[in-house]
């Protein structure tokens, strides 16, 4: 079965609270979420929004370091920068791409998200190019329009 494909249209400041409600949601449904980092700042960013975003509760999530051992063996959500190999992520519920991924990898996600940064004109041409592909696979994204 093809993966549902969302793509959310953006200003790259709105992303950390999608990526928070999309989380808190994978968490109360009891699934697994990989959110692909575009470099180890922003792995970093989103683990430090997700620890603070909301007062009183967290979502538990973790950095994924590859072949080290995940410090909380029952992660659901976890977060990847360029330098880990996210194959190895248990899990295959929710990917959300702040960074593009190899669509076959992506396609092997129930629902894949992508994050596009309207102010990035580059990403925007390489996200673009990315629903042609789904397209071409059978599979018709979804487009949203968030913030302005």
């Amino acid at each position: 079965m093809p993966p549902r494909v969302t793509f959310y249209d953006m200003p790259f400041a709105a992303r950390l609270a999608l990526i928070a409600k999309l989380a808190t949601a994978a968490w109360d449904r009891h699934r697994t979420m990989l959110i692909i980092a575009a470099d180890a700042a922003m792995a970093e960013e989103v683990d430090g929004f997700l620890w603070d975003f909301q007062p009183d509760a967290f979502i538990p999530h973790e950095i994924w370091r590859g072949a080290a051992a995940l410090r909380d063996a029952h992660a659901r959500i976890l977060i990847a920068g360029p330098d880990e190999d996210p194959r190895a992520v248990p899990g295959r519920d929710v990917i959300v791409l702040l960074a593009p991924v190899d669509v076959d990898f992506a396609a092997d996600f129930a629902a894949v998200v992508e994050v596009v940064a309207r102010e990035d004109q580059t990403a925007t041409e390489v996200s673009r190019d990315r629903f042609r592909t789904w397209l071409k696979r059978g599979v018709r994204p979804e487009h949203r329009t968030t913030g302005d």
